[in-house]
């Protein structure tokens, strides 16, 4: 699963000015869960009082939270470590001192390097990185020594690091940093001289770099390779000849093919690009031949997947599907929201682990709402009409976390609030989960989950906007194993309970002997219950179904009821390049190891992974403890998708 997870946290110490004494942590009053119980907001107080200290560019780098915040001592980089209470919390340096502050934005990490743009007050904005224990920063390059070059559009491939500047020589162009990060390389100066090609959409598909880009004859796609030099770096498709400006914009990676919109001189439509990424193989998505254009945005990918919205004339612009092979037989409309000729103007909003694409739209009664549509997307639905009647209500920030979605809505009455849906996503599983004092006009922000909490950004009249954090609900990974060498007798399985046969599907570790079927495990209240799993393998139904894109979760027990080892006693071994099979549907999907790790059973991060691609994240416990009659740490496999064949 994919695409777009997740952001970033803030959170920080009352300052020095205050003789070093800690902001209390604040709790404020909740709405009512589904499950009928108040749920705490804990707010972590930066500044006392109502002015806040607007926490912003949350960032989770492993189990540390960087943000940004202004705590009245000028805006600086600051970080937060477990516990995640305010005592945790400290400035990672101050870059520019006074009340102005550096201002850090543009967070990206390459492993454990943590990268940013600040102003320091004498190098103006440049790109600056910090390293463990994250005690001080270093300048990677002042490129414009006369002014700001302004670094953004940060985006790693491998070790290197990309983004666009202005050096003060070549203008707006790409430029990238390698190891060890103290210097900085113009890739290509694709409009010769001051004037610059401002790079834009930096988007990696494997070790190519796609974005867009004009060297005086108009915005058009380009990519640059390794070496990523000069000569590496090239024009795609001129889509506009001519000296047109196809105003290429919205590059949407979907699987290994890039999707985008462009305009060819006689309309915009949907285009795409497949490897190598070249003349020949790039293409309009699907021509309608109509006498105008239909003019697609707002571009979603959910799998091999497309969703957006376009008109084809028939009636105005609506949530539209293709899949492949993507050309006119294979896009669909999804559904006509607003019935007629009429527009109920699409704008998609994310999607959840389970496929379902969620977007607002307007269906000429209730305003602008938030609507879902289910795989195979040939049908919408109201999620919940927050504001009753035609006025309709404001969604923003969109986040997947299991199965369940987190999001700001603002209904019209209370302000914007924190509210979340779980499957089905219908009326009567969409509730409101924060009631914040006062009506606040600024978006509940930044939904990120560390451990079992979720960080976000609110405002409310007592303490201003400043970082909140509640606990939600998925309980922690499974426990996959029984007392090794014991029997342990195992009460009768609940109806409500029962695992689901996933299509004979069938789940190979050749390494470790394993070949077993698979079977769903279901989610209840955001946990999982696999005490009758036996030794077959079980898949967390709310991550993504096995063989399709995303994050699918696999668990397997390490010991069985009667005290035997179970078939992923030995998954610790697996190294870096084994193989994983899933039997499906008369096909192989071969799957290679990647990453094997050992967290804590609290650590639900590997439940929440964002992925564009087919990944198998695989659990089971480890390390049982006498005392406690418990596991103390679960194994993590994670393997990729690298080939599908016929056995």
């Amino acid at each position: 699963m994919r695409q777009r997870l997740l952001a970033s946290f803030a959170l920080t110490i009352f300052l020095v000015i205050e003789l070093l004494q800690l902001a209390p942590i604040q709790t404020a009053s909740a709405a009512l869960l589904m499950n009928g119980e108040d749920i705490p907001v804990e707010t972590i107080d930066l500044v006392k009082g109502a002015e806040g200290s607007d926490p912003d560019d949350l960032f989770l780098l492993g189990d540390i939270l960087f943000f940004s915040a202004d705590d009245h001592l000028g805006r600086e980089l600051w970080m937060l470590t477990a516990p995640y209470q305010t005592a945790n919390a400290r400035r990672v340096a101050d870059l520019m001192p006074g009340d102005s502050g550096s201002n850090p934005s543009n967070l990206t990490a390459i492993n454990e390097t943590l990268f940013f743009t600040a102003d320091d007050g004498k190098s103006g904005y440049e790109l600056w990185a910090t390293e463990p224990p994250y005690t001080r920063v270093f300048l990677v390059a002042d490129l414009n020594p006369t002014g700001s070059s302004s670094p953004g559009e940060l985006t790693v491939i491998g070790n290197t690091i990309f983004f666009k500047a202005d050096d003060g020589v070549h203008g707006w162009e790409l430029w990238k940093s390698s190891p060890p990060y103290h210097s900085a390389q113009l890739v290509s100066d694709i409009w010769p001289g001051i004037t610059e090609s401002d790079p834009k959409e930096l988007v990696s598909i494997g070790w190519t770099l796609l974005f867009t880009a004009n060297d005086s004859s108009g915005r058009e796609i380009w990519k640059s390779e390794p070496p990523y030099n000069a000569g590496s770096t090239r024009m795609v498709k001129d889509i506009y000849p001519g000296g047109g400006d196809s105003g290429v914009r919205e590059l949407t990676r979907v699987q290994n093919n890039l999707f985008f919109t462009a305009f060819d001189g006689t309309g915009r439509e949907l285009w795409i690009s497949k490897p190598p990424f070249d003349s020949l193989r790039t293409t309009k998505a699907n021509d309608f031949d109509y006498a105008f254009p239909s003019d697609p945005s707002s571009l979603e990918a959910i799998g091999e997947d497309v969703l957006f919205s376009a008109n084809i004339g028939i009636s105005g612009y609506e949530p539209r599907h293709s899949e492949p092979p993507y050309d006119v037989p294979r896009t669909y409309r999804v559904s006509d929201v607003y019935p007629g000729f009429f527009s109920s103007n699409p704008q998609t909003q994310g999607h959840s682990s389970t496929g379902t694409w969620f977007f607002t739209a307007n269906d000429g009664v209730h305003g602008v709402e938030l609507w879902k549509s289910d795989p195979p997307y040939t049908e919408a639905w109201m999620v919940k009409d927050f504001n009753p009647g035609a006025a309709g209500s404001t969604v923003r920030n969109l986040v997947n976390i299991g199965s369940t979605i987190y999001f700001s809505v603002h209904d019209g009455s209370n302000g914007y609030e924190l509210w979340k849906s779980v499957p089905p996503y219908e009326d009567s599983n969409t509730e409101r989960i924060t009631d914040f004092l006062g009506v606040s006009t600024i978006p509940v922000s930044a939904v990120v989950p560390i451990g079992r909490r979720l960080f976000f950004a609110a405002y409310d009249t007592g303490s201003g906007l400043e970082l909140r954090s509640i606990q939600y609900d998925i309980r922690g990974l499974p426990a996959t194993g029984f007392a090794p060498g014991a029997l342990t007798r195992l009460p009768p399985q609940p109806e409500s309970l029962q695992y689901h046969r996933q299509d004979s599907l069938r789940f190979i570790i050749p390494a470790l002997g394993i070949n077993t079927i698979i079977v769903g495990i279901p989610e209840v209240a955001g946990d999982w219950d696999v005490t009758w799993l036996g030794a077959n393998a079980g898949y967390l139904e709310g991550t993504a179904f096995p063989t399709r894109p995303g994050n699918t979760v696999i668990t397997g027990h390490s010991y069985l009821s009667n005290g035997a080892a179970g078939p992923f006693s030995l998954l610790n071994t697996l190294k870096w390049g084994d193989t994983i099979e899933i039997l499906a549907w008369g096909e192989k999907y071969i799957y290679k190891v990647r990453e094997v790790s050992f967290v804590s059973p609290e650590d639900t991060r590997v439940l929440t992974k964002h992925e564009e691609l087919d990944w198998l994240t695989i659990i089971t416990c480890q390390e049982f403890n006498e005392k406690s009659i418990q596991y103390d740490r679960r194994v993590i496999v994670r393997a990729v998708l690298i080939s599908v064949t016929t056995p």
